[in-house]
């Protein structure tokens, strides 16, 4: 795993220990990686999705405290 220079991260983190990761994955584009861990299958759930669904999957967590990251379409699962 590399660590690159212009890369930001959110995390935010529900009353439940649900989390949700958003980061910039270049400066010159609006595409994000979302993501939210899954501890029973020990992998990340996420894909890459835009400003919009960011917003929408963090309203999602504020009001219903949950992550909706699989609700998404195209979500793919990544082993840890």
């Amino acid at each position: 795993m590399s660590v690159e220079e212009n890369v930001r991260v959110a995390v935010a983190r529900g009353e439940h220990d649900w989390i949700t990761l958003v980061e910039e994955c270049a400066e010159d584009t609006d595409v994000l990686w979302l993501e939210t861990p899954d501890v029973e299958a020990a992998a990340s759930v996420g894909k890459h999705g835009t400003l919009d669904e960011a917003e929408r999957m963090f309203g999602v967590l504020a009001d219903e405290d949950r992550a909706a990251v699989r609700d998404l379409p195209d979500v793919i699962s990544r082993p840890w």
